[in-house]
């Protein structure tokens, strides 16, 4: 019985290392799509400073007012 128990507990530790392994992959990769992102972010904020400075200095450099009234400022100009 305990040598049962043993080759069970032994079973269920390897496959718990194994959906541990997989599991740290995808955070790694999802941890890397994020910075991803992010970076994009910013430098598309960037742009959008350099690109609309009086936009951006008159909003307070909101980026959603920033986006939204770029648009309208372009359609103005």
């Amino acid at each position: 019985m305990l040598t049962n128990c043993c080759i069970l507990s032994a079973n269920r530790l390897e496959k718990a290392r194994k959906d541990l392994a997989e599991n740290r992959q995808l955070i790694l990769e999802m941890k890397s799509d994020l910075e991803s992102i992010f970076r994009r972010i910013r430098i598309f904020k960037q742009n959008y400073i350099t690109k609309y400075t009086d936009v951006y200095k008159y909003f307070g450099g909101s980026l959603l007012s920033l986006i939204g009234l770029s648009i309208i400022y372009r359609k103005l100009c």
